[in-house]
């Protein structure tokens, strides 16, 4: 009864199988064409007949299709009879079951077909061989399906037959709890005894900012001077710590440190400090390093911030300057009158042609409106000037100061800084930049 109930709920008419490569495709497998003869020459179905006949082709053509043999109780009837019309007419789907039930007959009719194929069962020690080509922390990407989906594909390059879905998820968490063990050791062993004593001593323990560890949790907040502020002392505060060393932690999957990100913020260091010195050093060290790269991240979009702000200014200040600009020529009606009356009286006399028309005090208005536009530029130069020097020259100083840029031209890299400061001082000339070394 029960296994009636599990066929009743496969498909009719179609039994899906999963192929694996680096990208996810379903295929949709017709019991037509699971029928359809294999290209594959098989002597030992000629000593075969009846039930057991069809029982090993039906695995010969599962495990060609599929690289591993089926649970028979997930087997739909839809499909067994499809194949009883075309090779076996006078079966029934009871003799077909029976057969099933004969373990000893199935495990050998398993072990001709899989050396027909070239394949092999999973062995303990394929773990050592497998690992070498599969990862789960350091895999491109961390989700679960791919990963399983890769490690599949894996097994299939070694000829090794499909495991069932519960041993493959055994297969990942080993493997990943192995790797996990590696990481840690290894970030172990790149922490001095300072290092770890400055990560219980301080980052864990110390009160200032009140409390460290809490200070580094928050966001960066807005692009302003105690931001800025704030987020230059993380950094300096994170900076004590061996980053460089450190940088294979950014190899990891970005999900997986994610989860280890969230082990230490979800502990209050009271708690993260009762841990193992293996884990609360390792857990420690990838929040502080993932922090250093937010904090990095957050120094740059503060930067582009203010050099944005800067724009924004000159361009409000020549919006305004435009609009005084108008006012001031107010009507044209008087440029086109002295265009008109220089037209019609080239030779007249200015008192006595021009003025009737357009006053002495119009046209020296006009001549000051000019003048005024002519200086334009220099004006919203002179803006930008000022909002740098008053609000912004410090910060972005701070910000270069704590930012190291990169190039394929190696005197490019030497000398950007200082470079950087040569190229404010030629764009703003009235403010005097100080000197950034490296």
């Amino acid at each position: 009864m029960i296994r009636t109930l599990l066929r009743k709920r496969r498909l009719a008419n179609t039994i899906h199988f999963q192929f694996y490569n680096t990208v996810q495709a379903t295929i949709e497998l017709t019991k037509e064409d699971f029928w359809h003869p294999i290209p594959i020459l098989f002597d030992t179905l000629n000593n075969k007949k009846g039930a057991s006949r069809f029982v090993y082709l039906f695995l010969l053509h599962y495990f060609y299709h599929n690289h591993q043999f089926p649970d028979f109780n997930n087997v739909s009837d839809e499909l067994l009879q499809h194949g009883v019309m075309l090779f076996a007419p006078t079966l029934s789907l009871e003799e077909i079951t029976d057969c099933f039930q004969s373990d000893r007959q199935i495990y050998r009719y398993k072990e001709e077909i899989r050396a027909h194929f070239g394949y092999r069962l999973l062995l303990p020690d394929d773990f050592i061989e497998i690992r070498k080509s599969f990862s789960v922390l350091f895999s491109s990407n961390g989700n679960k399906n791919y990963i399983k989906e890769i490690l599949v594909k894996e097994l299939d390059q070694q000829k090794i037959e499909q495991p069932t879905d519960s041993d493959i998820e055994l297969l990942i968490n080993k493997i990943q709890n192995v790797e996990e063990q590696e990481v840690f050791t290894k970030i172990n062993n790149c922490l001095t005894e300072s290092s770890k004593n400055y990560i219980d001593d301080y980052i864990l323990s110390s009160t200032e900012f009140d409390g460290v560890c809490q200070f580094l949790r928050q966001d960066s907040g807005a692009s302003s001077k105690d931001g800025v502020a704030n987020e230059i002392k993380r950094l300096n505060i994170l900076n004590q710590l061996p980053i460089d060393a450190l940088r294979f932690i950014g190899s990891i999957n970005s999900k997986q440190r994610n989860i280890y990100r969230r082990r230490f913020l979800t502990d209050t260091p009271e708690r993260t400090k009762r841990r193992a010195d293996i884990s609360r050093y390792s857990l420690a060290s990838v929040f502080c390093f993932q922090r250093h790269q937010e904090a990095l991240d957050n120094l740059v979009e503060h930067l582009l911030h203010f050099i944005h702000q800067m724009k924004k200014t000159a361009d409000k200040k020549q919006a305004k300057l435009n609009k005084e600009i108008g006012q001031q020529l107010g009507d044209l009606d008087s440029l086109y009158s002295l265009a008109e009356i220089n037209r019609d009286f080239p030779k007249g006399i200015i008192e006595e042609v021009v003025y009737p028309s357009v006053p002495q005090e119009t046209i020296e208005h006009l001549i000051k409106t000019r003048d005024f536009a002519r200086l334009v530029k220099k004006k919203v130069h002179a803006s930008v000037i000022k909002k740098y020097a008053n609000t912004y020259r410090h910060i972005i100083f701070n910000i270069i100061g704590c930012l190291d840029f990169h190039s394929n031209n190696i005197d490019f890299n030497d000398n950007y800084k200082t470079k950087v400061g040569t190229k404010l001082s030629q764009n703003l000339p009235y403010v005097h930049t100080r000197p950034i070394t490296n």
